[in-house]
């Protein structure tokens, strides 16, 4: 039952965050229209040689297709998608160094009961009885976000153990 709410939680933010992008995308082209409009216009009060006008054309083209590009792959900065602690939730990022601390266990073990979980991570422990549903869910939604993101990884298709990546032990050591 957590798992089903946990997935139903990270679909919803994923489609969220689809939505936002293509709003982003939808502004993004409305804004280029209106520019593509105002260097045609400029092109041709200007009297510009059709060669120099055309390579205008390509150029503008060129850069609106560089930044549609970058917000269709979720990344309208210009950097790189590789996650960063920063791009982390408190929770994943709070994980993942737990995890990555050089005495701690290197693992994430999620124990579900009828009468509760309990999480393991690093040199934590945290029974959902104590955290609440609302800080539980966090935590779960958590481990999906480094998995997702291949800082940490399943250890066995069925059992809820996950290990830390070599890419989690990067992020977590560029701090």
């Amino acid at each position: 039952m957590l798992a089903a709410t946990a997935l139903a939680e990270e679909k919803a933010n994923s489609e969220l965050q689809a939505e936002q992008r293509r709003q982003k995308l939808f502004d993004v082209l409305a804004k280029g229209a209106v520019q593509k409009a105002e260097i045609e216009q400029e092109i041709s009060n200007k009297n510009l040689d059709t060669e120099i006008a055309n390579e205008l054309r390509k150029d503008v083209e060129k850069i609106k297709t560089e930044v549609i590009k970058k917000i269709d792959q979720g990344n309208d900065e210009g950097g790189t998608n590789e996650p960063t602690l920063q791009s982390l939730s408190s929770f994943a990022r709070s994980m993942l160094l737990e995890v990555s601390a050089d005495l701690a266990k290197p693992y994430i073990q999620l124990n579900e009961f009828l009468s509760g979980g309990s999480l393991q991570f690093g040199a934590s422990s945290i029974s959902q009885n104590d955290v609440g549903s609302q800080t539980w869910q966090s935590y779960i939604a958590a481990i999906r976000e480094l998995e997702r993101k291949g800082l940490i990884y399943r250890r066995d298709a069925v059992a809820p153990h996950w290990q830390i990546s070599a890419k989690g032990y990067e992020v977590a050591d560029k701090v």
